[in-house]
C-alpha cells in the first residue's frame, strides 16, 4: 500500500488537472447558456460596421513607414543603458557597503 512519492505527486497532478478541466467546462456551459438568455441594451452593442472600419484606417496606419519605430529603438537602447548605468551604480554602492562592514567587523574583532 506504501507509494513512492514520484507516483502520489503525478497522481495529484492528473486529478488536479481533471479538476481544472471539468471546472473550465462547466464554465463554459453556464457561460454559454447565460449569453442565450442575456438581454443587451443596443446602445451598447458594438456597430460592426463602425468597427470594421477602425481596424482599416489602423492597417493603413501601421503600413507607412514611420519615424517612431526609429525614435522607439532609440529610446530602447537609451532605455536599457540607463537601466545598465543604475545597476552598475547600485553594485558599486553594495560592494562599497559589504567592504565597510568587514572593516568595521576586524576593527571591532582586533581592537575589542
Amino acid at each position: 500500500m506504501t507509494e513512492k512519492r514520484a507516483q502520489y505527486r503525478k497522481q495529484q497532478r492528473q486529478d488536479s488537472v481533471k479538476r481544472l478541466l471539468k471546472r473550465a467546462q462547466t464554465n463554459k456551459d453556464s457561460l454559454s447558456n447565460e449569453k442565450d438568455d442575456l438581454n443587451v441594451n443596443p446602445d451598447f452593442t458594438r456597430d460592426r460596421n463602425k468597427s470594421d472600419s477602425r481596424l482599416g484606417e489602423e492597417k493603413i496606419l501601421s503600413s507607412r513607414p514611420t519615424t517612431r519605430v526609429k525614435q522607439k529603438q532609440l529610446n530602447n537602447s537609451e532605455i536599457r543603458e540607463n537601466k545598465i548605468k543604475r545597476l552598475k551604480n547600485r553594485l558599486n554602492l553594495a560592494i562599497i557597503i559589504v567592504l565597510l562592514l568587514i572593516v568595521l567587523v576586524f576593527v571591532a574583532l582586533f581592537n575589542l
